[in-house]
């Protein structure tokens, strides 16, 4: 069964499923509203401390905490989102999140 699967030259590679996209999209709609900048200072505090980037950092604190707060993606589930990064953020930096 190939459901969420594509065949490429013979190897079988994962495609993202279209939640797996939104929670992508959403993590960088919050990069853009909270002017997070490239670099790795958000990778140990908000990620798991494998991503290579506050983007990847981004993403992993916004799929798990959509799973957390039992949301799907969508754009109440967002601003849910902005208002508890928004949080953590302040708690980093209280200038942060302005």
């Amino acid at each position: 069964m190939t459901s969420n699967l594509q065949l490429v030259t013979g190897t079988v590679s994962p495609q993202p499923s279209a939640s797996e996209h939104q929670v992508v999209r959403m993590a960088a709609s919050l990069v853009t509203t909270f002017h997070i900048q490239p670099g790795k200072s958000l990778v140990m505090i908000l990620g798991n401390g494998m991503e290579d980037t506050n983007r990847e950092a981004i993403i992993t604190w916004t799929r798990a905490t959509l799973a957390r707060e039992g949301l799907s993606p969508s754009k109440e589930a967002f601003e849910r989102l902005a208002l508890l990064l928004k949080r953590e953020l302040v708690e980093i930096d209280p200038g942060m999140a302005e």
